[in-house]
């Protein structure tokens, strides 16, 4: 079902010059933006080393890049390594599924085979991974390599072979990953003159599933009402926010979008409605 509520329409009776009016619009179902922001962990084994993960992400709202940095461990046998975990993965959208991909960086120290390891450098290199938004899980296959150096000079490669890697999204509240794909577009002020000649100013903003805003964007409205569709086009209002773009086609009679001629892109995702 489509959750577009149009608070305030343009023109409820006969359009003045020049006159002001607001909207609210809360993005549909089937164009969810997810965020991913917030504590993210995750375990697998590799053969019988269990390799475990926890760190603290954010998310670019403009570029859809998910950086973050925490811990990471190794354990298993006579291997015990533990250090610090660096991430850094772009987020995408692909028909209905959201998909990550991007490196993991590590850098540990411990016990290597009882040798005392001064340093160990892994990169794990990560093509895609798909995100399951109902249950707030992301899962793919990974590869990693690297080198180790014991505290006496010596040095030996590490390879390792690709593995299933699942991770466990943020989920701050204790009831589910926080971001339920809720979004809205607020125009704050618009303007519309005699020709139907649109501009304005707005906010965009994706919820957590408390309702709470993530970024709360500020956009510039431009658009037009002709023959008694209203076209909108809300973008972020400055360089680095550009990219956070929405598109509304809808028709000025019932404030009904028009079936796929409206979109949004937040996030690194994209979405047509």
């Amino acid at each position: 079902m489509n959750r577009a509520v149009l608070v305030i329409c343009f023109a409820c009776t006969s359009l003045r010059a020049q006159s002001t009016e607001s909207l609210e619009f809360a993005g549909p179902d089937n164009a969810p933006i997810y965020v991913i922001d917030g504590q993210v962990s995750g375990s697998h084994y590799y053969r019988s080393l269990l390799l475990s993960y926890d760190w603290n992400s954010e998310t670019d709202p403009s570029l859809g890049l998910l950086t973050g940095s925490g811990n990471f461990s190794a354990e298993g046998g006579n291997i015990n390594l533990n250090g610090r975990l660096d991430v850094k993965m772009s987020i995408k959208s692909a028909g209905s599924v959201v998909r990550i991909g991007g490196k993991m960086s590590v850098q540990a120290t411990g016990v290597f085979e009882g040798y005392t390891i001064e340093n160990c450098v892994l990169t794990y290199s990560i093509p895609r991974m798909s995100i399951d938004p109902v249950v707030g899980r992301a899962s793919g296959y990974v590869s990693a390599s690297g080198r180790i150096q014991t505290t006496t000079g010596k040095k030996a490669a590490i390879h390792v072979a690709t593995t299933f890697l699942p991770l466990e999204l943020p989920d701050s509240s204790g009831s589910g990953w926080d971001s339920p794909g809720d979004w809205r577009l607020s125009v704050i002020n618009a303007s519309v003159d005699g020709k139907g000649k649109i501009t304005g100013t707005g906010e965009f903003a994706v919820l957590d599933s408390a309702g709470d805003p993530y970024d709360v964007i500020g956009q510039k409205i431009t658009g037009t009402l002709k023959g008694g569709i209203v076209t909108l086009t809300a973008a972020g209002n400055s360089k680095a926010t550009s990219k956070i773009k929405v598109i509304l086609t809808y028709r000025e009679s019932d404030d009904q979008t028009v079936a796929k001629k409206s979109s949004v892109s937040a996030y690194g995702q994209s979405r047509k409605f």
